[in-house]
């Protein structure tokens, strides 16, 4: 595994030029200032606060620039060949000679909002003060747990749908969109109608392509993700029920709770013991 931590605070621009690179498997999560990406062929690549972009694009060509007088903090994981030979579909994801591996490659890094328990593993990597002695176990650990869960959630869900039906590369592209639209404004998700014309498909296309891509209905993943999301703060004890009710974009606690019994079993004031 690799993992670099950048925090810095540059007098002058700083510009990297890239060519023929090969992505392993690479992720970098900005978490305050912003990363000016400029990729061939890649219309959005910039990373902006609490933005991650997937990298696993091969042969790539471009720059990346870390502007002056901000701060930037930013933290990249890497994925190297031991770990990336273990990774199904990762010999299919990867072939720049299929154009459908290309673009997930593309799509992959269109950056993207991830929900709060990955923005707080990816502040736990950076903020980590354990000793030294156990700081290296730590970070491959955590960066084991974030990529194989990016892995299962941006390519191994959308490749094993592939095999039950043909589907463009576009399509694709659009499937991710609606998924990261969802993910970013999961308190007040977009009706169907509405996400359909945000990613240029149909409504149609797009509620069979996302059950058959991630395997639940739209429904379905913006309740799982409220619900996923309420259950990370509740950790928070300082905040009541009623707000953490209201975070996660409900008004009335007693249907919060049914959700939330609906998903985890239990109620979140029994979760909290």
């Amino acid at each position: 595994m690799g993992l670099s931590i950048m925090h810095m605070k540059l007098k002058r621009p700083l510009v990297i030029g890239y060519e023929d690179y090969d992505s392993k498997f690479e992720t970098t999560y900005c978490i305050k200032g912003h990363i000016a990406y400029n990729e061939t062929g890649v219309i959005d690549t910039s990373l902006s606060q609490n933005q991650i972009g997937i990298y696993i694009k091969q042969g790539s060509r471009g720059m990346m620039m870390y502007p002056s007088g901000e701060e930037i903090l930013a933290v990249s994981l890497i994925g190297q060949s031991g770990y990336l030979h273990r990774l199904p579909f990762q010999q299919e994801s990867m072939d720049i000679r299929k154009k459908e591996s290309v673009g997930l490659a593309d799509a992959l890094m269109k950056p993207r909002s991830l929900h709060v328990q990955y923005s707080d593993l990816f502040g736990q990597v950076a903020a980590n003060s354990l000793d030294a002695a156990l700081a290296d176990s730590f970070y491959e650990g955590a960066a084991k747990m974030i990529l194989s869960s990016l892995w299962q959630t941006y390519i191994l869900d959308p490749m094993k749908g592939k095999d039950n039906s043909p589907m463009s590369s576009f399509e694709r592209a659009a499937l991710f969109d609606a998924r990261d639209i969802l993910t970013s404004a999961y308190m007040d998700p977009p009706k169907i109608p509405e996400l359909a014309k945000q990613v240029s498909l149909n409504e149609y296309r797009l509620k069979q392509g996302f059950k058959e891509v991630f395997g639940k209905t739209i429904f379905e993943f913006s309740q799982e993700l409220k619900m996923a999301n309420a259950k990370s703060l509740l950790a928070n004890r300082e905040m009541s029920i009623s707000q953490i009710a209201y975070e996660v974009g409900y008004l009335n606690v007693s249907h919060f709770a049914r959700a939330f019994r609906k998903v985890y079993g239990m109620n979140p004031s029994d979760f909290r013991f």
